[in-house]
């Protein structure tokens, strides 16, 4: 099985981030801008392969937040969790609506886009995925990481920093995906914003694909929000990563 993770940027001007592992073994990450780009690297890996994308994939709401998005938000309050609002008309005034035309694209190739996967090695299936919550389930982090830009960079710093050995260790978890030290040991000092940008979408691509493998093994140890009618978002449940220390 291939799992691929992929950080998909609001607009198809800018780059987006895609991880791929077959079982545990790292192949590579790429950054790509359009839809039909993203489309044809995927398709040019064998069948057998779960798509977990950091975006909505299942939106009829025109305005408010989705079920999922409010179900979730609830649930995760507690980590300072919270999300963008998304409907059709917030999707249509920011041309974000290329998300949902990569969801069809890859539904006219035959991936399926539910939650409720049907365990097959030939499968080809893409589900929407959230790294926030993520990050502070399968880590058992008391609060999300602040490694966004809208932090400061001392503590964007630090974060991305944490995140990246978080990653590492991944190598030792089950079940367990193995990423390049090379990769992730970068000096981080020394990066401008927009190459901090780039390195903060590489980490959340490979965590996207981390949660696609923790799924496809043990879709127990996830929570489901929502349905493929309404919109839905997979995401680790806190209980994962209980087996683990905090590292903060």
């Amino acid at each position: 099985m291939y799992f691929i993770g992929i950080d998909l940027a609001w607009s198809e001007k800018n780059d987006s981030c895609i991880s791929t592992f077959q079982e545990d073994e790292f192949i590579e990450y790429k950054f790509l801008k359009t839809n039909e780009e993203i489309v044809r690297y995927i398709n040019s890996f064998d069948n057998g392969k779960i798509v977990a994308i950091d975006a909505p994939l299942i939106v009829k709401n025109k305005t408010g937040l989705r079920r999922c998005e409010k179900d979730l938000v609830k649930f995760f309050r507690r980590y300072k969790i919270g999300v963008h609002a998304t409907n059709l008309n917030r999707l249509k005034t920011y041309g974000g609506e290329r998300c949902l035309q990569l969801a069809k694209m890859f539904e006219k190739y035959g991936y399926a886009n539910t939650p409720n996967i049907t365990r097959n090695d030939k499968i080809n299936a893409i589900i929407e995925v959230y790294p926030h919550p993520a990050i502070v389930s399968i880590f058992n982090l008391k609060e999300r990481l602040k490694y966004k830009s809208k932090f400061d960079r001392e503590i964007r710093l630090k974060n991305l920093d944490l995140y990246s050995k978080l990653i590492l260790s991944l190598a030792n978890r089950d079940p367990c995906i193995k990423v390049p030290k090379d990769i992730l040991n970068k000096n981080l000092e020394n990066l401008k914003t927009s190459e901090l940008k780039r390195y903060e979408d590489l980490l959340d691509s490979i965590i996207c694909a981390y949660i696609a493998k923790l799924f496809w093994y043990y879709p127990e140890k996830c929570i489901v929000f929502g349905d493929d009618s309404t919109g839905y978002i997979i995401t680790p449940s806190p209980e994962a990563g209980k087996s683990i220390l905090s590292f903060l």
